[in-house]
């Protein structure tokens, strides 16, 4: 993979097959930051990964110095962390980790906008020591997977030990105690978050139940600047939350994905499969056209949209109509 910006293979975006080197050209305004960060984000965002490229790579001077300025710099970015992670991964040097120090709040702008109020920073250690003490009970119960899962996602939720990226890690919660529960086979995951998702509304409503009483025992106020302040000790409110309600909605919702959406998925990746594998021998196209010409016909009900057909300016009339009579044949059977 070869990536170029502006002025050498011209300045639309394209993509050229040289043998077995991709040529990639961009806009000029796509061009990196002249410095090794900068080339790295690049890289992940449109080159994919190379681990022993990028080992080499962080053995470099101060890179781990750029690193970290990016990712206090930009810490919700999703590159950031993605770097950040490749390089914790593959020199086996951790950046520290830690809680959030500042107090964050749940919610839209001034008072009757905050949804939930986490404990406080200085209580967030101590809550977290007693959250995995709480794991390892649970891991020992004959609790029913589950309810087990429900119990460590929400309460991770309420305690919101970190900045960002809560809400994504009790949604892994759910899929690790699964898996770890063995009732399900080795490398099936549930779309739980698919099954969330299509009842957002529920999820939201279920979790302001104890956010609500949260609110209604804490004393804070929320400054000009949107900063807020919690007056008073509340971490006793998060020690004793009963989670009845949400844990018994997770029942329902992952009953849901195991008898209906995850058939319904199997099913489209069936039928995705044997589209593409289909449209491969009409059209000889790149794995990643094929790819994404599948993706726009199963998202626009089995047609391939003439918004979409620019990216497919080199096909021909012909093969647009070959394109109809695959549809056809796969999708109406």
């Amino acid at each position: 993979m070869r990536s170029y910006t502006g002025g050498l293979l011209g300045t639309r975006p394209n993509q050229v097959q040289r043998h077995q080197i991709l040529e990639q050209n961009f806009p000029d305004n796509a061009r990196p930051e002249e410095t090794m960060v900068g080339h790295l984000l690049f890289a992940l965002k449109h080159e994919g990964v190379n681990p022993g490229y990028l080992r080499q790579v962080f053995q470099q001077g101060d890179i781990q110095e750029q690193i970290k300025g990016q990712i206090e710099q930009r810490p919700n970015s999703q590159w950031s962390r993605r770097l950040w992670f490749w390089y914790e991964y593959l020199t086996g040097h951790q950046q520290e980790p830690d809680y959030r120090v500042e107090q964050n709040y749940i919610g839209g702008p001034g008072p009757q906008g905050v949804a939930l109020t986490p404990p406080q920073p200085e209580h967030i250690e101590d809550l977290m020591d007693d959250w995995f003490a709480m794991v390892e009970r649970l891991s020992d119960s004959d609790i029913p997977a589950s309810i087990r899962a429900g119990i460590l996602s929400a309460s991770f939720v309420y305690l919101h030990p970190f900045m960002d990226g809560n809400g994504r890690i009790s949604r892994y919660l759910i899929q690790d105690v699964l898996a770890k529960s063995g009732i399900l086979q080795p490398g099936i995951i549930l779309p739980v978050s698919g099954g969330i998702l299509n009842r957002q509304q529920d999820y939201y409503r279920t979790l302001d139940q104890i956010s609500r009483t949260i609110c209604d025992q804490t004393d804070f106020y929320i400054d000009e600047a949107g900063h807020i302040t919690i007056e008073g000790e509340t971490d006793h409110l998060f020690r004793y939350l009963d989670l009845t309600t949400y844990c018994q909605w997770l029942c329902e919702v992952i009953r849901d994905v195991a008898e209906s959406l995850l058939p319904k998925e199997i099913d489209m990746l069936v039928v995705a499969d044997k589209l593409y594998h289909t449209l491969d021998k009409v059209l000889g196209l790149s794995a990643k056209d094929l790819r994404l010409m599948v993706k726009i016909i199963l998202d626009n009900n089995g047609k391939l949209s003439k918004r979409k057909c620019k990216q497919f300016e080199f096909l021909t009339d012909a093969d647009f109509i070959r394109i109809e009579d695959v549809c056809q044949a796969v999708l109406q059977k």
